[in-house]
């Protein structure tokens, strides 16, 4: 027998191994046993791929043996991430050299134990250490992210044109072993200080990356084999259900700034990509792996919609929907065949979006969410220049979009969320006399989408942003209008609830009554004028001052008496009487912060030029 077939040190070797395997309990100590088995395992692998015997009578013809010891080492804590590594590097070999079917049997043996044994592991009544417990499931994490890889190495080595009697038990045993690995919490991030748990930064994205490796290597044989769409389903759940449970774990990637650039590229410095190349290189992958299987992003939207499904596969095929248009960029609806009408596909989305925004366990991640936002309103292939947004469409869109721009704790995303909420509102411009029905023109829609904003939405520091967004379109106007009749610039703002909530220094909240008046000035100190008040009444008093200033023909009315004599009521007199008080009651008062100081006499400095400016007009 050849050198590779006659290994005579192999047989006392493997006896130990096995020994080693039986005896189990932490074998992290045990490094010369596994130099050993390293060594012959790299002298037996060379000379099979020099053609020099076969597997037959080596190491490789044992999987199982070696399955049993080299697992649980791969799973080795971060202060032996030495032993993980090689051990792991062991296993990579056993699963390109051994008998891929006997690999895959071993494979679902193990993982069906690993299931097995975290389900008894938490029926144990003495089973009380949450940490211990914890560091547990990662560790089994761990060995399905290696299990996985070896289902890569070995299934598609196996001799067949009927793979799915292969991959379907493969794929339900993983799905199996994600969805209780996810619910124990194992790949929750981890303390950078721990050096207990397994020796990896971010299981979520290993598993996930294994995955995706996993349906690329099943390539060949999807092709080869000209294998149709059911017998490839297996693949397809497992990698959409995948996506659905671990892809807010990931690290962000930002696909929604890359958009938002696109459509504002005089601000292309605020909207760049700033994840890992690792995570981006992977989802690329993932969406090679979601052409390998015949799915593309109208597809997989469709399917999203089918409320029958499974959560987690619905969400799954939504991610990876995004990602497949963030990838192929579509940007004409002749290269792309999605829906004509704008917000067709969202509507059909938003009774998922609603069920997954906030959900406890399979939440839509922020960016994903803003990109499809953006794709929706700013970037999606139009097919004639009059293919307008319905208002009520709008309407659902600011419900997603107003508390991700109000309450995001990503101040990025909060930067994307209220830039898009200025672009909804500025493309009602981007219209065509003559629409009719549910499809409102442009000004009037662009009333009541501020007027939602501005009056009517619950957050407070969103309602004052809104007063910039209609400071934006008024101005908009003014250059841009030459004698056009305009809502905008009539008597129609100022006269408005919206006008109304625009020239109070205090507007009434959403849910506070509507008898409250607008003139009222609420008792506060200063600290607690800054902190509540400081945003809105400076965003007012700015839309009140530019305007004066600006619109010298009064064609928005701002300086028509009765639109003064309500500035003066209940913007100039209120703030006025606060300043007074605290003037006179500040030498009994302590004295404000540094920063609290600065921003009254800003504001005080202010409200003095707005005053300047409204005696000048009534001049």
């Amino acid at each position: 027998m050849s050198s590779a077939g006659t290994a005579g040190p192999s047989e006392p070797l493997l006896d130990r191994i096995q020994a080693a395997a039986a005896a189990g309990g932490s074998r992290e100590g045990d490094a010369m046993l596994l130099d050993e088995l390293e060594e012959a395992l790299l002298r037996e692998a060379e000379a099979l791929k020099l053609g020099d015997g076969d597997v037959q009578g080596t190491l490789f013809d044992e999987p199982f043996v070696l399955l049993d010891y080299l697992l649980p080492l791969v799973s080795a804590s971060s202060s032996a991430r030495p032993t993980s590594d090689r051990a792991q590097a062991c296993l990579n070999l056993v699963g390109t050299l051994s008998s891929p079917k006997e690999v895959v049997m071993g494979v679902g043996q193990k993982l069906a134990e690993l299931v097995s044994a975290e389900c008894a592991a938490n029926e144990d009544e003495d089973s009380s250490d949450g940490d211990r417990d914890s560091v547990d499931a990662r560790s089994s994490a761990v060995q399905l992210a290696c299990l996985i890889g070896l289902y890569a190495r070995a299934l598609p080595r196996i001799k067949t044109e009927q793979f799915r009697p292969f991959t379907e038990p493969a794929c339900d045993v993983i799905l199996a072993a994600l969805s209780h690995l996810a619910a124990e919490g194992a790949f929750q991030p981890l303390d950078s200080l721990d050096t207990v748990s397994p020796a990896t930064d971010n299981l979520a994205f290993v598993v996930f990356r294994e995955v995706v490796e996993f349906l690329i290597a099943m390539e060949h044989p999807i092709v080869f084999c000209q294998t149709g769409h059911i017998d490839t389903d297996p693949l397809r759940t497992l990698l959409y259900e995948t996506v659905g449970r671990l892809h807010s774990l990931l690290s962000p990637v930002d696909i929604a700034a890359e958009l938002a650039g696109e459509a504002y590229p005089q601000m292309s410095d605020r909207f760049t990509r700033t994840e890992e190349p690792d995570v981006r290189e992977t989802w690329r992958l993932a969406v090679f792996a979601t052409s390998c299987l015949h799915d593309d992003a109208p597809r997989l939207l469709y399917r999203a919609n089918d409320s029958e499904a499974p959560l987690v596969l619905r969400l799954g095929q939504f991610v990876m929907a995004l990602h497949v248009l963030s990838v192929e960029k579509p940007r004409s609806a002749m290269s792309y065949q999605m829906p004509s009408p704008i917000g067709s596909e969202f509507e059909p989305s938003l009774p998922l979006l609603r069920e997954v925004i906030g959900h406890p366990e399979l939440r839509l991640g922020e960016d994903e969410l803003l990109f499809w936002l953006w794709w929706v309103v700013a970037l999606r292939p139009r097919q004639l220049l009059s293919d307008i947004m319905p208002l009520e469409t709008a309407y659902s869109i600011l419900e997603i979009l107003t508390p991700l721009a109000a309450q995001s704790p990503s101040p990025p995303n909060r930067f994307l969320a209220y830039t898009l909420l200025d672009y909804l509102i500025s493309d009602f411009d981007r219209v065509y006399p003559g629409s009719t029905g549910h499809i409102v023109e442009g000004e009037a829609a662009q009333m009541a989408v501020l007027r939602v904003l501005a009056v009517e939405c619950p957050f407070a520091n969103m309602r004052d942003a809104a007063v910039g967004l209609v400071k934006n379109v008024v101005l908009a106007k003014l250059d841009s209008s030459k004698g056009e009749e305009s809502l905008f610039l009539s008597d129609t703002l100022f006269a408005s609830p919206l006008g109304h909530s625009l020239l109070s220094a205090f507007p009434p909240s959403p849910s506070s009554s509507s008898d409250a008046s607008p003139t009222a000035t609420p008792s506060m100190s200063a600290e607690e004028f800054v902190e509540q008040y400081h945003r809105g009444v400076m965003e007012r008093l700015s839309l009140v001052y530019v305007l004066l200033k600006r619109d010298t023909a009064n064609r928005t009315h701002i300086a028509s008496p009765s639109t003064l004599e309500r500035i003066q009521s209940s913007l100039l007199d209120p703030l006025s009487s606060l300043f007074d008080s605290w003037s006179s009651s500040s030498s009994s008062s302590t004295s404000l912060d540094t920063a609290t100081d600065l921003e009254l006499d800003l504001m005080r400095d202010l409200l003095e030029r707005v005053k300047g400016a409204v005696r000048e007009v009534q001049r």
